[in-house]
């Protein structure tokens, strides 16, 4: 069984540590043990638990009911003993326990429903086996698939600063899966992440005069003539008359011709005039009238749009429609000119197809009324933008990871996952059986009487429980020899916790059947003020237990037994009796594991000789993790001790032990337990001149064999 650790490094510093079915461990007061029964619970136990209030650990409850943890299958019943505290219910009184009479029916239909029971889990244990294999895969898988969901939410969040909000991970990642998408538009939502709010964009109109009219107007000159009554023969083509007309408006009568010389007679006047008459000169100002000149229409400012849009490509439009009526307007201006070079003659009306602006004005505005629109839901669009690159960068993931054929493949493994229900509805339905027959032998007494006999044994008459009966709840009162009713006030501390120690033990037959749980039985420092009476009492109800004579309390193939103290005597005397090897060459050692909580560490021994054999190598022990730590006060202290211990125990006289050292003995008493003014350091020397005048005290008495010996 392992047990991680590595949630507690401010008190273990193993990430994790593993039992056998049978431990014994050794630790100081501090050292962590009720910190590993802790994580024990937490992390094996039947039911979910937490912290309360009072930093107690403590069983879920929903509805009244105990709320089952996560992973039955590796799950125990743990059970912890911690002293009177941990097993007495409220107001000081005894739980009422089910225990089994010796109704004879009632216990060959148990042992029916036993074997029944047997055979169920015996199944249970080949469809396990195929289970945990099959689990085996699909976690694996599962495990594969939801490293890359953490992988691709981490390199999403990580490259696409705008898209993704920094709590971004692999939960929201699975969520989003379904909705990714490839799009195509990547640069353009870009830039849209990157807008800020623009004032709404005018309309926009095209300035150009009416082309129909013009035309019309153009037509109507090109076929218009006039009549010549007097018509000046000479003037045979437009580009004489065109000459005479320029030369009559320079000339007056009787001056002389600027091209020839000679003089402008009345007659040679009066035939002109005749010719270029007055509906001549009406015509003429009619064509001369018309002004055609070429637009410029006003292109659109790409600053003042959101740039999704395409500004360029309707600019190039409203150019192409400006070249466009340009070209018709030329057509007219060279209908016009040509008819100013011939005035009287008769030209053929223009078919020109008149351009159309209405649907580039209704494209303008529809653009217009697009990017106001994209304006005032900007905050919006943003958020819509970087949905789709979200999910656009999901896909791309998915297709690198090729997500499609790992999810298939992790289904397919699921349905090759055995389904367990029906078979643990039998084996629930089944200890419900047995739990019910069990429930009509309950002798509520039977458990006291248990203990009184127990407590009678060890001698004490005056430690015994008697069933009361009030407002139906069952209570005990403790009564000493002569019927005489004890307060529980005044019973010692280490009266209620034999009393609790029996309680628990007798009790444990009882837990076994709950949920038909393997157990971790914890008996945390179980010595709490007892004389040497309750001590081996207990000494000898725990070496019962876990030798499994009973398995219906503890069975070494399925339950696990923990035994925390920091009574060295206790220590020794718990643990199983000698050193032999049995036929297969095994010792204590290979059968159970023993270890020693020092500095933080489990220090798992091997042999015997690692192993404490004596209170007096415990203080060698102790004196060793002090050193490490380089506690000076407690080193003098403990080296005070060993000394005295020693002398003690050899029948050496102190005095002759310091000899010339006198110095040195004033310095362990007065150093280590002195009372004098604390506020002033009351030795210098340091953790390492502390052993070597330790250390020369026992070479000095011919001792030193003995140091090396203790000295680790």
């Amino acid at each position: 069984m392992k047990i991680e650790l590595a949630t507690r490094k401010n008190v273990f510093q193993e990430d994790n540590i593993e039992f056998k079915s049978k431990n014994f461990i050794f630790g100081k007061n501090g050292s962590g043990k009720s910190t590993l029964c802790d994580l024990i619970k937490m992390q094996k136990h039947l039911y979910q638990t937490e912290m309360n209030s009072n930093y107690e650990l403590v069983e879920v409850k929903e509805d009244g009911e105990y709320v089952l943890a996560n992973n039955q299958e590796e799950k125990f019943d743990v059970q912890i003993f911690q002293g009177f505290d941990s097993v007495i219910g409220e107001n000081n009184n005894l739980n009422a326990i089910a225990l089994s009479a010796g109704n004879k029916f009632i216990e060959d239909e148990l042992l029916i429903l036993s074997r029944e029971l047997e055979a169920l889990n015996d199944e249970k244990k080949i469809m396990n086996n195929i289970y945990l294999k099959a689990k085996e895969k699909h976690n694996f898988q599962e495990s594969k698939i939801d490293n890359w969901y953490s992988a691709a939410a981490k390199l999403i969040k990580r490259n696409t600063q705008y898209q993704i909000d920094p709590n971004y991970d692999k939960r929201k990642f699975k969520d989003d899966i379904n909705k990714s998408k490839r799009i195509e538009n990547v640069e353009e939502l870009n830039s849209i992440i990157k807008e800020t709010p623009k004032n709404p964009v005018v309309d926009y109109f095209f300035d150009f005069p009416n082309l129909k009219e013009i035309l019309n107007l153009v037509n109507d000159i090109l076929v218009k003539t006039v009549e010549i009554p007097q018509k000046c023969n000479e003037l045979n083509t437009s580009e004489k008359e065109k000459f005479a007309r320029k030369g009559l408006n320079l000339h007056e009568e009787n001056d002389d011709c600027l091209f020839c010389g000679n003089k402008l007679t009345r007659d040679r006047m009066n035939k002109l005039n005749q010719h270029f008459n007055e509906g001549y000169q009406k015509l003429e100002e009619e064509v001369l009238s018309i002004e055609i000149e070429k637009i410029t229409f006003q292109k659109i400012k790409p600053q003042e749009f959101y740039a999704k849009f395409d500004i360029e490509e309707i600019n190039n439009i409203i150019l192409e429609k400006e070249n466009e009526i340009n070209r018709f307007l030329e057509n007219l201006l060279n209908a016009i000119n040509e008819k100013k070079e011939d005035i009287t003659k008769i030209f053929n009306i223009l078919e020109l197809e008149i351009p159309q602006i209405t649907n580039l004005q209704i494209k303008i505005n529809e653009l217009i009324r697009e990017n106001n629109i994209f304006g005032e839901n900007l905050n919006n669009n943003i958020k819509i933008a970087k949905e789709s690159l979200k999910y656009h960068l999901i896909s791309i993931e998915c297709e690198k990871f090729n997500f499609d054929v790992e999810k298939n493949e992790l289904n397919n493994l699921k349905l090759q996952i055995p389904d367990l229900t029906k078979i643990n509805q039998e084996i629930e339905e089944k200890n419900k059986e047995i739990q019910e027959l069990k429930n009509q032998q309950k002798d509520t007494s039977k458990i006291a009487q248990l203990i009184n006999e127990r407590l009678k044994k060890a001698g004490k008459d005056d430690l015994q429980l008697k069933k009361i009966e009030n407002d139906g709840f069952e209570r005990y009162e403790i009564q000493d020899g002569e019927n005489e009713v004890r307060s529980i006030n005044k019973i010692s501390t280490g009266e209620k916790n034999i009393i609790a120690f029996l309680y628990f033990i007798y009790s444990l037959e009882d837990i076994e059947n709950q949920k038909n749980k393997p157990k971790i039985i914890i008996f945390d420092d179980p010595m709490n003020s007892n004389d040497d009476t309750m001590q081996y009492l207990i000494i000898t109800e725990l070496q019962k237990l876990y030798s499994g004579t009973d398995k219906n309390k503890f069975n070494h193939e399925k339950d696990y037994f923990l035994c925390l103290t920091h009574n060295v005597h206790f220590y020794l005397n718990i643990q199983p009796h000698g050193n032999h090897k049995d036929s297969k060459g095994r010792t204590k050692y290979d059968k159970s594991n023993f270890f020693r909580i020092e500095n933080k560490k489990f220090r798992l021994i091997k042999n015997e000789k690692e192993d404490i054999k004596t209170n007096y190598a415990g203080l060698w022990i102790e004196l060793s993790e002090l050193c490490e730590r380089n506690l000076r006060y407690a080193i003098l202290n403990s080296m005070r001790r060993i000394i005295e211990t020693f002398v003690k125990f050899n029948n050496l006289n102190t005095d002759d032990f310091y000899r010339e050292n006198a110095i040195y003995k004033k310095l362990f008493d007065v150093g280590s337990h002195s009372i004098d003014d604390l506020t002033h350091e009351q030795f210098t020397e340091t953790p390492a001149e502390l052993k070597l005048i330790f250390s020369n005290l026992f070479e000095e008495n011919g001792f030193e064999d003995h140091f090396k010996n203790y000295w680790k």
